[in-house]
């Protein structure tokens, strides 16, 4: 895997006991799935992964075929 610079800061985040939800944003195409995926599997860790770009287009999908 290449090292980053963000895999200090995950690494940092993966250790703290008190730790909250990691929202990572950014640029699109610019590997923060594959850096959470990678350190993930790395480190032998099962972290969901939630892709929330997404979720209007579901939502939205969902909402298309309910009937009221």
């Amino acid at each position: 895997m290449l090292y980053r610079f963000a895999e200090t800061n995950l690494d940092i985040w993966l250790n703290k006991s008190n730790r909250k939800p990691l929202v990572l944003r950014g640029a699109r195409q610019v590997g923060k799935s594959t850096l959470v995926r990678e350190s993930a599997s790395y480190k032998l860790l099962s972290l969901p992964l939630y892709l929330i770009e997404a979720l209007p287009k579901v939502l939205n999908g969902i909402r298309s075929t309910l009937s009221y």
